[in-house]
């Protein structure tokens, strides 16, 4: 994915997430306002409804828990026949403290979750603009006797501090 990642600039629109329902099935839902914090997708498979290539993060304040993984009951369900099972059904945890901190947790992966290339340990690991975060195995994987790249490789965005994002007017979340 090219560009750049902007400094304080503008945020790219917002992007359509797909959504759980109470009857199981999915609906995608467009994050209304500005956007607090994003993953965006850095592998270079394309995009699918369960392979999205934004994914929209909690603002400050905002006390939601995003799960992440195969299954169809995840906040963001994530899947790629290109790399199948690589992800567990429910893979991370993401959550955002009331200083607009997001953390990641690993939720006993069997292919883990890497950070900038590193296996991440147990409990919340904090994300920091810039940071590579991979779901189920570092930049490439071997499946097959073959190498692959992982496609579930995001770029964590936050350009702005929960300070910075209160001073322009943005609400809690």
């Amino acid at each position: 994915m090219g560009g750049s990642s902007g400094g304080t600039g503008s945020m790219p629109p917002p992007p359509s997430v797909p959504v759980p329902r109470g009857d199981g099935s999915r609906a995608s839902l467009a994050a209304t306002g500005p956007v607090y914090a994003t993953l965006v997708r850095v592998s270079d498979a394309p995009s699918t409804s369960c392979l999205p290539d934004l994914i929209s993060l909690q603002a400050p304040g905002d006390a939601r828990v995003i799960t992440v993984g195969r299954h169809r009951l995840n906040e963001v369900q994530l899947d790629c026949p290109r790399v199948p099972s690589l992800l567990s059904r429910q893979h991370v945890e993401i959550v955002c403290d009331v200083d607009g901190l997001h953390s990641v947790t690993d939720k006993n992966t069997l292919n883990g979750t890497y950070l900038n290339g590193n296996l991440i340990p147990d409990g919340p690991c904090p994300l920091r603009h810039g940071d590579i975060i991979a779901f189920g195995g570092p930049a490439n994987v071997l499946r097959d006797n073959r190498t692959l790249k992982n496609s579930f490789r995001f770029e964590y965005r936050r350009p702005l501090t929960a300070e910075q994002w209160r001073e322009a007017g943005n609400p809690p979340g």
